[in-house]
């Protein structure tokens, strides 16, 4: 959870309710427990949510990713510069535990969790996943792509090493499993969280 949760007060509290309008009993409550400082109970709220709007992901738990950067709003799935070519296939990367995440600390400093939606994922066996890994060969990568878009899959996961990994294909599919801010600093209320339409992982 970000420093600046804590930092929440009645008066930002007024400030969103002025500009988000309709706000619904559910937003209204998310924000008196943000202006308390109750993370657990934005927590919870934030995890009924998820149910709500992702009922049909197969991932039922937060998952979390490392980044060079602490405030990624919107993740580049076919970017250009990448650490591999991406053994899972060009998506974005996430590990199944909090733990396995502490210790990738080679791509970057910035810990974050997150809930992701994939109803159809591929599972990655040994032999695939090692001969993608040993021709770290971007190409490679997005044929891997393709055949998983054309088998109407939305992300992969592997397991083989005892460690989950996940990979979506999707910017839409990822969402911030906590409290996020607009970017002029508001609060977003929880009625508008996990929208898959966007793209903006704070939504």
């Amino acid at each position: 959870m970000s420093d600046n949760f804590f930092t929440f007060t009645y008066d930002e509290a007024e400030q969103t309710k002025r500009f988000y309008k309709n706000l619904t009993d559910e937003d209204i409550k998310y924000l008196e427990a943000a202006v308390r400082g109750d993370i657990d109970l934005c927590l919870s709220m934030l995890e009924h949510r998820f149910i709500e709007k992702m009922p049909k992901t197969v991932v039922k738990h937060k998952v979390w990713r490392r980044d060079r950067k602490g405030d990624i709003w919107e993740y580049e799935i076919h970017r250009k510069k990448k650490s591999d070519a991406g053994w899972l296939g060009e998506g974005v990367y996430f590990y199944g535990s909090e733990d396995a995440a502490k210790e990738a600390v080679d791509y970057g400093p910035f810990l974050a969790p997150f809930y992701i939606n994939i109803e159809h994922p591929f599972q990655m066996d040994r032999d695939l996943h090692d001969e993608i890994a040993h021709r770290n060969d971007p190409a490679v990568s997005a044929r891997m792509t393709k055949y998983l878009e054309k088998n109407k899959m939305d992300g992969v996961l592997w397991t083989g090493d005892m460690r989950e990994e996940w990979c979506v294909l999707s910017p839409s599919q990822m969402k911030r499993a906590e409290v996020t801010r607009d970017d002029s600093g508001r609060v977003i209320p929880i009625s508008l969280r996990f929208d898959l339409s966007k793209n903006d992982n704070r939504f």
